[in-house]
This record gives structure tokens, sequence and C-alpha cells, in this order.
């Protein structure tokens, strides 16, 4: 069953699609009809899906960032990520980007293509049919199919990706509202993906940020919910964030007059570039130092899931009288001893970037 449930992850590649909650409703096909409508590109939409005989068919899927004839979708699955990019063009709806292990938020619309993944194809007609990337047969095998999920009975373009020694999997995308389901099927064996819920707004998600304690001898990191929106700038969410610890007994990590240039993650090497525009531990003891570069490496290494980080300021690294860094060095992440810090009286102090 182990075995099953990773081939359906790697077949499971045809994800996305946002709508209203009033799309339930949605209109019988015509053939007038085109890609856009059975695939809308929309913002800050989370569709969630159930799934049916595997664990790792339930999912969620939020549109991070959208540009032109290109999406930008990011599909977890329980603790897994990964980031698709899709075009529609000449036609013709494509995957032509895919990146698994994608925990953290970055734009890749333009990232070169390494695939040409085509989902949908017009004219969208039974028995219109394609050849995938990797070799299979897909053909839209049904219009107006009913299709019963959580979220409303629907009518649905049904496309069946043949993949061979009796592995068939449908995919359903419904007028108005986009990908609503999968049914993957092996040697009698059926997982289904079903469309559960939409919620409209920006991503809500949870990240962990550290920050020196007000004696500048240790550190304490804060579980901080953050709003992310469709075409959002997450360095400036980092950055507001490390400026603002929300309590009293915690210190900003960076000071209010120095910016975040860049954040570069470097996945071959699992390190990431962090550019301040100013100094971030000027005229404090080295034990301060300490702190402020431990919540720093901790706060960025948690989020992009790395080890180490690189620290530079205005493109040169880190140097200080306790620590030059060379172009290739980095701080490790250190959380060892390190709890979360809990006080009842928190600031009212909220900003949704």
């Amino acid at each position: 069953m182990k075995k099953l449930s990773m081939l359906f992850i790697a077949l499971l590649i045809f994800i996305t699609g946002c709508t209203r909650q009033d799309a339930i409703e949605n209109q019988p096909m015509i053939s007038t009809l085109t890609i856009q409508d059975y695939y809308p590109f929309r913002e800050n939409l989370l569709m969630q899906y159930i799934g049916v005989n595997n664990e790792f068919s339930e999912k969620r899927i939020f549109t991070e960032f959208s540009e032109g004839n290109r999406i930008q979708i990011k599909t977890t699955y329980n603790d897994y990520s990964m980031v698709r990019v899709l075009e529609y063009e000449n036609g013709e709806l494509r995957e032509i980007y895919s990146e698994d292990k994608f925990y953290h938020i970055e734009n890749v619309l333009r990232k070169d293509k390494t695939m040409n993944n085509i989902l949908l194809k017009e004219p969208l007609e039974v028995g219109n049919s394609w050849e995938t990337h990797d070799g299979y047969t897909r053909t839209i095998t049904g219009d107006n199919v009913d299709i019963d999920t959580p979220y409303g009975n629907l009518k649905a373009l049904e496309v069946t990706t043949k993949f061979g020694e009796g592995k068939v999997q449908k995919d359903y995308y419904a007028a108005g509202i986009g990908y609503v389901g999968t049914v993957y099927v092996e040697s009698g064996f059926e997982i289904k993906t079903l469309l559960e819920k939409v919620e409209e707004g920006p991503l809500k998600m949870d990240i962990r940020f550290y920050y020196p304690t007000i004696d500048g001898r240790n550190s304490a990191y804060v579980n901080r919910e953050i709003e992310f929106e469709t075409n959002g700038n997450i360095t400036d969410i980092l950055e507001y964030n490390m400026k603002n610890p929300q309590y009293d007994e915690l210190l900003a990590v960076i000071a209010e007059d120095t910016d975040i240039n860049s954040i570069v993650l470097d996945k071959g090497k699992e390190i990431v570039r962090i550019d301040f525009s100013n100094e971030i531990a000027a005229d404090v003891d080295t034990e301060m130092e300490i702190e402020i570069l431990k919540s720093i490496v901790n706060t960025i290494g948690s989020f992009y899931k790395v080890e180490n980080v690189h620290i530079s300021i205005n493109g040169e690294p880190y140097s200080s009288e306790s620590f030059m860094l060379g172009e290739d060095g980095f701080f490790s992440v250190d959380y060892m001893g390190i709890e979360e810090f809990k006080e009842t009286n928190q600031r009212t102090l909220k900003r949704v970037l």
C-alpha cells in the first residue's frame, strides 16, 4: 500500500482551481466554454480536498503568484509541499515547472520551463486526445459528468489518463470552479481526491520567530500566524515581524531603519543567503550579538527548512570583532534550550502585509 501511495502522489499532478461558494450550482457545460472556464486563474482562494482510501490524497491548494497567463500554485499534503507553475497558451493548459519539498514562499513564475505537461487541450470535446510529457495518453472522456463531492453535486469535464498495467486516473473540472476531484484506480483499488471547501482571503500560516530576551543573554520563540495574499511579499512579512516582537520582554532582531535587501535559497547547498541594508549588531556586547545572530539564523533556517544561513550586509559577508564570515561561510541553526515565550498581556500590535 505504501508503494501505491507514493505512486499516487507522483501521478496526481493535475491540481488547482478556484471559485466562490455560490459556484456549487455550476452551469451545465456547453461547447463554447474554454479552458479558462474550467480552470479559472483566481487569487486569494484556498481550495481544500478530502482523501478517500489514501492519506496522501488529502490536500489543499493556494495560488501564491499570478501574472498574465501563468499561475504558481502551492499544494500541501499534510507536512509535504510542492509548487507548480501552470500556463494557459494557444488553447492548452500546461504544467511547465514543478518542484517538490517546497516549504517556503518564493516566486518562480519566470523560471525556465522544465516540462510541457498538457493538462487540458481545446477543443474541449469528448474524444479529444493528446500525449502527456512522459508518453501516456490523455483523453477527454466525458462532459457534463456527475461527480459527488463534499462541496456539492457537480457537473464536470472528465479527463482520463491511462498509465498502463491497469493504472487509470480520471480528473474532473467543473465550469466556474476548476479542478474538483481525481479518481485513481490501480489493480481494482480506488483512491479519490474530492473538493471539500473553498475559502476566500489570504493564506494563513504559522511562522516561528526567534527573539533575544530583554536581558540580552537568552532567546525565545513565538509562533505567529501570518497572512499571505497572492502576489504578496514574504520578505516584507519576515522583516516586519523581525522588527516587531510584540512583547515588551523580547527585543527586536533588526532595527527599524534596517531592511532585508534579499533572501535567496540555494537548495543544492541547503543554505539561505540573507542580505541586510545596515549593520545588525552594532554597539552591543558579544553575548547580545550572539543572541541576535542566533535569532536571525533560527528564524530563517526554520522557515526555509535549512541548517545553514549566510548573513551579509549590502553584499559583504558579515563581519564584527567576534565573527568574520567568508563568502562561503555560514552560521548554523541552534535550537537547543530555546523555549516558547508565553505572556498573558500581549501588546496590541498587528499589521497585515
